[in-house]
């Protein structure tokens, strides 16, 4: 598919700030579903914006702008050229063994409901890969969306039967790393619809597949309409901005989304969820 998108964040505070300082994962990483034709970042201020990346290997920006400042809006055009792989996700960076991705997090430890809900779904060994594929249908099934509500916690989405995608996905991770098996938090986009929104999701380490993707939002492995950004242990870890203004001053942002083209297929072979 390829995806040619706008994406505005604005940022306004109710009082003018004497600099802000922002830390930036909003770049995606070319691997095996999805090859970055351009992506350009720009800002309607002056603004020193250095990039790196982070110990998950994320592309990211610093930006670091000295006011007054009332608002800033940082825009983003990029055009992705994605292939449908079933959620198999290789050629990506990786800096860490799978096993760090075992380790709890408070969006996203388990409790005693979580934990009887996995012994449940799945009483017995079976293969990783259906493991996941389970526990996502139960978590799709229990949970009812909504995309519009808070961040939370696992336990707490789980208890509530109602979770946003970030929660949701929060869910099954606690579930999969109370298994054994690696799991990690997406950030990226979801292509639906004519429309591009923010999107969360998570991957999962099934062995010798490696890992790959589960949206148990829309209960299904992420497709060509996933555009993969950053990962993280949690959605924290993956977030697109996170801001440390230098004065107290109550911040508020909104994010505008304009896909530039109706997003159009791409000649790919898909690839199935098997192993050699």
């Amino acid at each position: 598919m390829r995806i040619r998108l706008r994406h505005d964040l604005h940022f306004s505070w109710d009082r003018p700030v004497r600099s802000v300082l922002q830390s930036l994962r909003i770049t995606p990483r070319d691997h095996e579903a999805q090859h970055i034709g351009h992506w350009h970042i720009r800002t309607d201020v002056d603004c020193r914006l250095s990039n790196g990346d982070d110990a998950f290997g994320n592309l990211t920006h610093t930006c670091d702008a000295d006011g007054p400042l009332e608002s800033l809006t940082i825009s983003i055009d990029g055009l992705v050229f994605t292939t449908d792989m079933a959620g198999v996700v290789r050629q990506s960076v990786e800096r860490f063994v799978p096993e760090l991705y075992l380790r709890d997090t408070p969006a996203s430890a388990t409790d005693p409901d979580l934990r009887a809900f996995a012994l449940k779904i799945v009483p017995k060994p079976k293969d990783k890969l259906e493991i996941m594929h389970d526990l996502m249908g139960a978590v799709h099934e229990r949970l009812k969306v909504n995309l519009d509500g808070e961040d939370s916690t696992a336990a707490a989405a789980f208890a509530a039967k109602s979770a946003n995608a970030a929660d949701t996905s929060h869910v099954l991770i606690a579930l999969a790393r109370h298994l054994e098996i690696p799991a990690r938090y997406v950030s990226g986009y979801l292509i639906e619809d004519g429309a591009a929104i923010p999107h969360g999701w998570m991957e999962a380490h099934t062995g010798e597949i490696g890992w790959v993707g589960f949206d148990a939002t829309l209960d299904l492995c992420p497709q060509e309409s996933h555009l993969r950004v950053a990962i993280g242990l949690d959605a924290l870890g993956a977030r697109a901005v996170r801001c440390a203004p230098s004065s107290f001053a109550a911040e508020t942002m909104t994010s505008k989304i304009m896909l530039r083209e109706p997003a159009k297929a791409a000649a790919s072979q898909q690839q199935s969820q098997t192993q050699s």
